[in-house]
C-alpha cells in the first residue's frame, strides 16, 4: 500500500512539474510579460510618450504610429501581441538612447 501511495504522489509531482514547465514556456516563449507590462503602464503613459517623441526627430514616422496604435489598443482594454510589445519596447529604448527623457 505504501508503494502505491508513493507512486501516486510521485505521479502528482511529475504532472505538476509538467504543468509548471508548460506555463513557463508559455510566458517565456510568447513574451506575455512584455505585453502585460505595456498594458499595465496604461494608455495615458503611452500617449505621453507619443507626444514627447512626436516633437523630436529621433524616431521614424512608422515607429510613432506604432506607439500611437498601441496606446489606442490599451485604451480599449486590448492586450498587445508579443511582437507589438517587443517592437514598442525597442522603440522606447531607442528613444531613450537618443536622449529623450521619459518620466
Amino acid at each position: 500500500m505504501d508503494a502505491f501511495i508513493t507512486m501516486l504522489f510521485s505521479k502528482q509531482q511529475v504532472v505538476s512539474e509538467y504543468i509548471c514547465r508548460r506555463l513557463y514556456r508559455y510566458f517565456v516563449y510568447y513574451d506575455i510579460d512584455a505585453s502585460v507590462d505595456v498594458f499595465k503602464l496604461g494608455a495615458g503613459y503611452w500617449i505621453k510618450v507619443y507626444k514627447k517623441v512626436e516633437n523630436e526627430k529621433v524616431v521614424s514616422f512608422a515607429d510613432k504610429m506604432i506607439i500611437k496604435s498601441i496606446a489606442d489598443m490599451v485604451s480599449r482594454n486590448m492586450l498587445p501581441s508579443a511582437a507589438q510589445a517587443k517592437r514598442l519596447i525597442k522603440i522606447y529604448n531607442a528613444a531613450e538612447d537618443a536622449g529623450i527623457v521619459f518620466e
